[in-house]
């Protein structure tokens, strides 16, 4: 609005920019994701005719996220299976990888630490110890990982059968604990659905079966070889096969960060969130390599309507975007600049077809309301009522029912 050549402000609730930092927070933990500013006065709108539009002006942090994270993507678990006098039986070396930024050479690197051990008899992948034999190997291209079996034929770990402890297969077990860690070496091939499409069903024992990728090993009978092929045939040298991702490695860590406030109630939807509304107020991209610091300053910022603003306090989550899962500062503190301006509601239908009633709710916005079904105030296009065809004909040019005469 403006007089002759001067604007005309409102100022009975003048815009407010809140600079939050997590050096001052009242209630957080290690990870800085969830965390609550207390204020000493609160910010209220002038009265209800004025609604709040929140705003972030700007968000300075750095890359500190690990890709690796304890309780979401750091188990694999190694399956062995073989059979002790005719009995099914089995091993599992439970893996567990310590969280931080790995690449796909230092991931690999820790994995063929722990992925096999030799007790006796031999489980796991690869050859413990021996570099020429890994378990888990990089690509050329640098892109995917390759898993391998324990060596068999002529001279393998595997030995010669012996009727009292017989190998019968090496895997890894995919199951709600391990799939995620599985999917970021790109090992696993999902299903529209989410489900895994090139898993096998593995019996452990008579009562126990899991969902694995790996590998089944033959034999010949007493005193012979142990195989890896498909057909048993009497090996006349080492053996040794590898099983290549499908995918390629996902090590980058969050792309994007999915910034919450209580208070808020948006129409951010997120699929982490099966596209539900919820009280996102920003998606904020994740620029910087690991270790850099990264500013979100948006040309043009996503808008938070929020009626009825009346706040204390400031209480701000951030998830990664992809997973919904919180993310870790890992101590790193950030900075979340936010803009509130007031403005007075207006809520009059503008279209000239709104005003007569088309396509609003049928429903009151108050349950005192009354309803009005006649059209076109009733929210609805109308119907046609089914005649009966025995008093009535149809006119194929008029297009409706019309009586005898």
């Amino acid at each position: 609005m403006s007089v002759g050549a001067v604007q005309v402000l409102n100022v009975q609730n003048k815009p407010a920019l809140i600079s939050l930092s997590t050096k001052y927070g009242d209630q957080y933990d290690s990870t800085l994701s969830d965390v609550t500013w207390t204020m000493q006065e609160s910010i209220t709108a002038a009265d209800d005719n004025f609604t709040a539009v929140v705003s972030i002006h700007s968000m300075i942090f750095n890359n500190s996220f690990s890709n690796i994270v304890t309780d979401v993507n750091d188990r694999l678990k190694v399956l062995s299976t073989f059979t002790v006098n005719g009995a099914l039986d089995y091993n599992i070396i439970d893996i567990i990888v310590p969280p931080g930024q790995y690449n796909v050479d230092s991931l690999v690197a820790y994995l063929n630490t722990s992925c096999n051990n030799l007790n006796v008899f031999y489980y796991g992948l690869g050859v413990n110890g021996n570099s020429t034999y890994p378990g888990f190997e990089v690509d050329p291209d640098n892109l995917r990982v390759i898993m391998y079996s324990p060596t068999a034929g002529t001279t393998g770990v595997l030995g010669t059968y012996n009727a009292s402890h017989v190998y019968t297969g090496f895997y890894l077990i995919a199951d709600a604990v391990t799939t995620p860690l599985l999917n970021t070496l790109g090992l696993l091939e999902i299903r529209a659905d989410g489900t895994p499409a090139n898993t096998t069903r593995i019996n452990a024992t008579n009562t126990l079966a899991y969902q694995c990728i790996g590998f089944t090993v033959l034999n010949g009978g007493a005193n012979s070889k142990y195989s890896l092929q498909p057909v048993y045939i009497t090996p006349t040298s080492i053996e040794q096969v590898q099983l290549m991702a499908v995918n390629t490695t996902e090590l980058q860590g969050p792309g994007a960060l999915s910034v919450s406030w209580e208070v808020a109630t948006s129409n951010a939807r997120e699929s982490y969130n099966h596209l539900s509304t919820g009280n996102t107020i920003a998606i904020v991209p994740v620029t910087g390599s690991y270790g850099y610091r990264c500013v979100y300053e948006p040309n043009n910022p996503f808008k938070c309507i929020i009626p009825n603003f009346n706040v204390n306090q400031f209480h701000i989550t951030i998830r990664d975007c992809e997973t919904g899962n919180y993310v870790d500062f890992q101590g790193s503190d950030w900075v979340l600049n936010l803009v509130i301006e007031f403005f007075e509601m207006d809520n009059v239908h503008k279209s000239e077809q709104a005003n007569e009633g088309y396509y609003r709710n049928v429903m009151p916005n108050m349950h005192n309301s009354v309803l009005n079904h006649t059209l076109p105030n009733s929210g609805t296009t109308g119907y046609q009522k089914k005649r009966n065809r025995s008093n009535y004909y149809e006119s194929s040019e008029a297009g409706y029912f019309k009586p005898y005469e």
